[in-house]
Order: structure tokens, then C-alpha cells, then sequence
């Protein structure tokens, strides 16, 4: 299963990425998906078991995501949105 991260900008996927990389968190930059309504043409994707450090790293570097999924190789289901994301991954929890 993989994660799948959607953001307002490409600024901030590219953001995004830097903050993974320097936390050596594999990841790659995809096409955001035809299924994902997105202000952005492109996401970021890396393997679900990467959440909690993705969490950590983007909390730290004070990036929001749009939005994350899980995506099974079939559907997509929305996990975290704007408002929610750093409330559910506060530093405390890691």
C-alpha cells in the first residue's frame, strides 16, 4: 500500500520532497492521480509504512499537505486533510 501526498503548490511538493530527503525517506514525485482532486498537477508517493517519519518530517519543516491517501492499487481513501494533518501527527505521538 502506498501513501500518496497532495499539496496546494508545487513549491511546497518540492518542499516537501527536500524535507523526506533530508530525513532519508524514500519517496518519489508522481502525477497527481486523474481520481484526486488536487490544486497541484503533481504528489508525492512513498510506501505506507514511511507515515509516522513522513509525518515527523513535514511537521518539523511546517509543511501541511492538502491532503494524504492510502492507495491500495485500486482505491484511494482519504486519511488526513489540511485542517487535521498536524493535530493527528503532533511530534508528541512519534
Amino acid at each position: 500500500m502506498q501513501l500518496i501526498f497532495t499539496f496546494e503548490s508545487t513549491r511546497k511538493v518540492l518542499s516537501a520532497q527536500q524535507a523526506f530527503d533530508k530525513n532519508q525517506i524514500e519517496c518519489a514525485i508522481i502525477p497527481t492521480p486523474r481520481e484526486i482532486s488536487s490544486n497541484c498537477g503533481i504528489a508525492i508517493t512513498t510506501n505506507m509504512e514511511n507515515e509516522k517519519r513522513c509525518a515527523k518530517a513535514l511537521y518539523t519543516e511546517l509543511i501541511t499537505p492538502e491532503m494524504v491517501r492510502y492507495f491500495d492499487g485500486i482505491v484511494y481513501t482519504s486519511i488526513h486533510c489540511r485542517c487535521s494533518f498536524h493535530e493527528k501527527n503532533s511530534l508528541k505521538n512519534h
